[in-house]
C-alpha cells in the first residue's frame, strides 16, 4: 500500500500543463479519472463510495460500515520512448521492446512529453512491430471518445496506466473475520469486446478497519497545512494532497 500511495499520480514526465482524457466517460469514471484525481479517498460512513465497491453488509464480501477506502491512480513504472507518432493512422511506435503485460489490446496507455499529456484506452498493440494503436473502438470497451490526442515526438514517453483502491470487506475465503482487500484495472473479455474493468483481489485477512487522514498543502510549499478526513476535502483540493496518515 505504501508504495502504491507513494506512486499516487504518476507520470514518466514532469506534469505537463495541458492534458486530454481521450476514454468514453473518462473523466466522469472515478478510476479512469487520473489528470483530476491522483489521489482520492473515501469516508466511512460518510462519503459515496464507488459502485464497483461491494455494498456494507455482513455476508461474504460485503464491505465493512465505518471503514475508510483510498483510490490511487497511477502510471506503470515501465515506459519506453517514442519512434514516431503517425496521426494519420493513429499509431504509436515505441523504441523499446514491450509484452502483453505491459500493453495489449483494451489496456489503458497514459503518453506525455512537456508539453502535454493523454489517457486512452489500446485497440491493438503488436509486439512485433513494437507498435501501439487507439484509433478502432469496434474491439475495446468503454472505447475511446476521440483520436485527437495530440502530436507526440522522440521526446515522448508511453506508460500502462494501473489505478487501484485499497477497502476493508469481509472475507471471501473465510467468512468469519474482515479482510484488506483492493480492485486494480484489469482487462477481461466482454460481449466479445476487450473491456477495461475493475477486479477485486483480497489482499490479508484479519484486518477490521482502515481510518485515513490526508495532508493538504495549500500554498503550493511542499510543507502540510493541515490534516483532513476525505470527506472534508473538497474536490478541488485533492491535488494538493501530499502525504497520507494511514492506520490498520
Amino acid at each position: 500500500m505504501a508504495r502504491d500511495i507513494r506512486m499516487a499520480g504518476y507520470l514518466p514526465c514532469r506534469f505537463p500543463p495541458t492534458n486530454t482524457n481521450a476514454i468514453n466517460n473518462g473523466t466522469a469514471t472515478w478510476f479512469l479519472d487520473f489528470f483530476n484525481f491522483g489521489i482520492r479517498g473515501y469516508e466511512g460512513g460518510v462519503s459515496a463510495f464507488p459502485t464497483e465497491l461491494p455494498a456494507v453488509g455482513t455476508n461474504p464480501g460485503d464491505r465493512i460500515a465505518g471503514s475508510d477506502a483510498i483510490a490511487i491512480l497511477k502510471g506503470s513504472i515501465y515506459a519506453s520512448s517514442l519512434t514516431l507518432h503517425n496521426l494519420g493512422g493513429n499509431v504509436f511506435t515505441l523504441q523499446n521492446a514491450f509484452t502483453d503485460s505491459d500493453f495489449d489490446r483494451g489496456k489503458v496507455g497514459i503518453i506525455c512529453d512537456p508539453r502535454q499529456a493523454s489517457i486512452f484506452q489500446i485497440s491493438d498493440a503488436v509486439t512485433a512491430t513494437k507498435t501501439i494503436s487507439y484509433g478502432d473502438n469496434s474491439s475495446i470497451s468503454p472505447g475511446n471518445s476521440t483520436t485527437f490526442i495530440g502530436s507526440y515526438g522522440e521526446d515522448a514517453q508511453i506508460t500502462s496506466y494501473e489505478p487501484v483502491i485499497y477497502y476493508i470487506a469481509m472475507s471471501a475465503r473465510n467468512p468469519n473475520i474482515t479482510s484488506l482487500k483492493k480492485q486494480y484495472l484489469e482487462t477481461r473479455l466482454v460481449g466479445g469486446l476487450e473491456t477495461a474493468q475493475m477486479r477485486e483481489e483480497e489482499v490479508l485477512e484479519g484486518v477490521e478497519s482502515m481510518q485515513i487522514l490526508y495532508g493538504l498543502d495549500v500554498d503550493n510549499d511542499q510543507i502540510v497545512d493541515r490534516f483532513e478526513a476525505a470527506d472534508s476535502i473538497a474536490a478541488n483540493e485533492w491535488l494538493n494532497v501530499i502525504t497520507v496518515r494511514l492506520g490498520l
